[in-house]
């Protein structure tokens, strides 16, 4: 008997669009003020006539199927609009709308559904839904699910979905999911998630917990960890950025009074660049540092440039017997430098710099005493400082080199 009570509504459902596309439905439609459906049609006010009716107010217990509704309807299951819906549908579990592709309907309103709104047609207004909004027709307005919206094009819109956002096309659209927003092209669009974000045309902003793909951004890219883009005019930021077109992009080996040898790798754009390097500072071999930053350069006349820089480098232990581990970082020991680098191109895209370095070296002790090494500051140290465990010295230094 349960099984009975769900297969006639569907099987009337599967019969409407049967009937519908046998016959031409604008000469069809018949228009009534109000409906009502109880369980499901044909057993209503609209009788056998019930896919070829557009209501103003249809009320369905459990499933109605109309030609279209133009004012209001709710149903306690399901709302059917083979052709169009205008005003403010609301289902307890879902609302179809458009289930003959092709006819060039449009709809407009607010739709609301306990698990999902499908529409085939053009819509503009309110989708809302407790797990997914899903449509091959175009979309301008808010949508909000609780787990994705999928659509082949959306223009002035918000989306807002708990997991992701899918389309093909946007158009000044902002996106807002809580893993995922995907966008096949585009233009003028900005994306927020919790995860990942990928669109063809930025015009405005990508954030991303994890990563951000692009072709073209104009405006702003900030990752967690990585952005990809061909080209950008604004400013990406993250742990790693790769910007294909107009790009920044160096190798650097350089030497300063703390260290012996350090390799640096920047890479981003010449407004901003993060920067990676690895050094051997003074004192044993299994003594070395790594650090990061971030950099900004500015071209000069006569093949000259300037880049300012903002680094950290810490101190780590590579096979040191006294170390616990391998690889170990026994305490905090660091090396922070503001950098103003003064570089002259001598052939191809190789330069020799020269920089001053204004440097905080901060240290300290671990509470069993353990001391692997002195300290990486030199010996012109300005104005120590000590705090129980912990020491801060400043220092001028310097820092020369070649970069390619």
């Amino acid at each position: 008997m349960r099984k009975l009570l769900f297969l006639i509504p569907f099987s009337v459902f599967l019969m409407a669009g049967q009937i519908s596309a046998q016959e031409d439905p604008e000469d069809e439609f018949i228009h009534r003020d109000f409906q009502f459906t109880f369980m499901f049609p044909p057993i209503g006010t609209n009788g056998i006539d019930f896919y070829k009716v557009v209501n103003c107010v249809s009320i369905n217990s459990f499933i109605g199927v109309s030609a279209g509704n133009e004012c209001f309807e709710a149903g306690g299951f399901m709302n059917v609009n083979r052709a169009y819906t205008i005003g403010t549908q609301l289902a307890g579990f879902m609302n179809i709308t458009g289930i003959e592709k092709g006819r060039g309907y449009y709809s407009e309103g607010v739709q609301m559904a306990g698990f999902g709104n499908i529409f085939n047609t053009s819509y503009t207004g309110i989708n809302i839904a407790g797990f997914a909004n899903v449509s091959s027709g175009k979309f301008e307005g808010v949508q909000i699910s609780g787990f994705t919206n999928v659509l082949p094009k959306v223009t002035n819109s918000v989306q807002i979905a708990g997991f992701g956002n899918v389309s093909r096309e946007l158009d000044s659209t902002f996106q807002i999911a809580g893993f995922a927003n995907i966008s096949e092209q585009g233009i003028k669009n900005s994306q927020i998630s919790g995860f990942f974000n990928a669109s063809e045309d930025i015009d405005g902003m990508q954030i991303a917990g994890f990563a951000n793909v692009a072709g073209t951004v104009k405006g702003f890219q900030l990752a967690g960890f990585v952005n990809v883009c061909d080209s950008i005019d604004g400013v990406p930021l993250a742990f790693i950025s790769i910007v294909k077109k107009n790009g920044y992009r160096s190798f650097e080996l350089s030497t300063s009074e703390f260290s012996y040898v350090q390799l640096s790798y920047k890479m981003g754009i010449p407004r901003l660049y993060t920067i990676y390097s690895l050094s051997k500072p003074t004192g044993p071999f299994s003594r070395w540092t790594y650090g990061g930053g971030l950099g900004t350069r500015f071209p000069l006349e006569n093949e000259f440039a300037l880049n300012l820089e903002l680094s950290a480098n810490q101190v780590f232990w590579i096979n040191e017997k006294q170390a616990e581990y391998f690889i170990e970082t026994d305490r905090l020991n660091m090396a922070n430098q503001v950098k103003a680098i003064f570089s002259r191109k001598v052939m191809n895209d190789a330069s020799v710099f020269l920089a001053p370095t204004f440097n905080v070296g901060i240290s300290s002790d671990k509470e069993n005493g353990r001391n692997l090494g002195k300290d990486i500051m030199p010996y012109w140290q300005i104005s120590p400082v000590n705090s129980g465990r912990t020491r801060v010295r400043l220092w001028v230094g310097f820092n020369a080199g070649l970069n390619i």
